[in-house]
């Protein structure tokens, strides 16, 4: 009997067979969370996605009823059985959201890093609004990084953190001796001067470093290590590294 053409999804196979989407597409979905209520995890899932979308393709409609390999165009093997894998890290979760949504709707990536940050003295960007001018730390994660042509080398961040943005600056002398940091990392740990002006604020940044690197340094998770962490974020990486604008 042929799987319903409505109601809830059942099963990967179900997805692909329903949906006609191109596997990049279906990946995506399941990277991003979209399959989860399947009931399977998402490295089981994507492990038998191409298994999943070949068996498909030689059953489905586009195959004018032949048999493909011997056997009858109605007949779907079940998936090879999936190996034991480890389950997916918050790290790793939020790294595929950010590199397939550009964001996370359970919480913003810079909250994994409060800890430390605290221990660094760093403070969150909402309290910025009731500090007066002086030295602050900070923890974000770069939103946009703009570079304009008319700024003499000036460079600006919109720096986000989970609660809330600010924006930062780097003044050309600055902007020369950290740009290597400021453009190989998304996630940043800055070092600078609040500025007041109104109700505007601004961070005149003075040192600028990789903000997993710090919260390793300082202890501020024992697992993954700052490198890790940073190749299982690779999508928030890629979010920061798409920011920089000249204009």
């Amino acid at each position: 009997m042929s799987p319903p053409r409505h109601g809830p999804y059942r099963t990967l196979a179900d997805v692909v067979d329903r949906t006609e989407l191109k596997e990049e597409t279906i990946e995506r979905l399941i990277r991003a969370g979209a399959l989860d209520s399947l009931g399977r995890p998402r490295r089981e899932l994507l492990w038998q996605l191409r298994e999943v979308m070949g068996a498909t393709r030689t059953t489905g409609p586009a195959a004018g009823g032949r048999t493909v390999t011997g056997r009858p165009m109605g007949l779907r093997l079940p998936p090879t059985p999936v190996p034991e894998l480890p389950a997916l890290t918050e790290y790793e979760r939020l790294g595929d959201s950010y590199a397939v949504l550009s964001l996370d709707a359970r919480r913003q990536v810079v909250s994994l890093f409060r800890p430390a940050l605290e221990r660094l003295g760093a403070v969150t960007n909402a309290s910025l609004a009731d500090r007066g001018p002086g030295p602050v730390r900070l923890g974000g994660l770069v939103v946009t990084r703009q570079h304009p042509m008319t700024a003499r080398g000036t460079v600006f961040l919109a720096l986000e953190d989970e609660t809330g943005m600010v924006n930062v600056t780097l003044w050309p002398d600055t902007w020369a001796r950290l740009r290597g940091v400021v453009r190989r990392h998304a996630l940043l740990y800055v070092e600078g001067m609040l500025q007041r002006e109104a109700n505007v604020v601004n961070v005149i940044a003075l040192e600028v470093r990789p903000l997993p690197a710090e919260a390793e340094r300082v202890g501020g998770s024992a697992r993954p290590g700052a490198t890790d962490r940073e190749a299982s974020l690779s999508g928030v990486r890629a979010l920061g590294y798409s920011g920089m604008r000249r204009g």
